[in-house]
């Protein structure tokens, strides 16, 4: 049986919303710093304990903070998590539907698993931070990119995979979480958590287990 690359340009919805995330890094960086300081409150994800922010801007930097990096390298890191995930949980979701009556496309299916595991990335940031009493800001598509990560597993091998993917995925975060700390650095392990977490919800729905056919060149 022939195999498909992983990295097959077929499926371009992956590469699009990687370019789309590069092109507003640029725009963002390249804008006026009162501009930018206009921008900070819908797009920066803030801790809750921060005062003088308005509810919408809470609830739309949740999304917002999903289309901002600190610099290119945070970009370039979670684009190639979007494509490569985004290309096998695309084809899985394609196995799926043909043998289950469907509404949403399978392109619809990622860009929705990619907006709702920012979402949930966003809440278990909150969450964290009000349970350790932490004063901070998050940016980064890496919560959609973490919830395409489970997606992209249960696509390999299922439940078990995914469970075994996941538990990886913890231990990995909380050793950058530990040594993020040491060099003073903010990472947001939690939203990388529950990002993963969503995925795997997500995942049971609308991807079908084991059906990924590729090849890694």
């Amino acid at each position: 049986m022939s195999k498909e690359p992983m990295f097959n340009l077929r499926e371009k919805a992956p590469l699009i919303l990687f370019t789309i995330l590069f092109i507003l890094h640029i725009l963002r960086i390249a804008a006026p710093e009162n501009f930018q300081d206009i921008l900070r409150p819908w797009i920066y994800l803030f801790s809750l304990d921060i005062e003088g922010l308005s509810t919408p801007q809470r609830l739309i930097s949740l999304i917002g903070s999903g289309f901002v990096h600190v610099d290119f390298n945070h970009v370039i890191m979670n684009g190639f998590m979007i494509i490569a995930f985004g290309i096998v949980t695309i084809q899985a979701i394609r196995a799926d539907i043909r043998i289950k009556p469907y509404i949403l496309s399978p392109v619809q299916k990622f860009y929705i698993i990619f907006f709702v595991g920012v979402i949930g990335a966003g809440l278990f940031q909150w969450g964290w931070w009000s349970i350790d009493n932490s004063i901070a800001a998050a940016i980064g598509a890496s919560g959609g990119g973490s919830a395409l990560f489970a997606t992209m597993a249960y696509a390999i091998g299922g439940r078990d995979r995914m469970l075994k993917f996941g538990l990886g995925w913890l231990v990995i975060n909380l050793l950058l979480a530990t040594v993020g700390a040491e060099l003073g650095a903010n990472i947001a392990w939690a939203g990388h958590i529950g990002g993963y977490v969503v995925g795997m919800i997500m995942a049971r729905y609308w991807v079908r287990p084991s059906s990924a056919n590729f090849k890694l060149n």
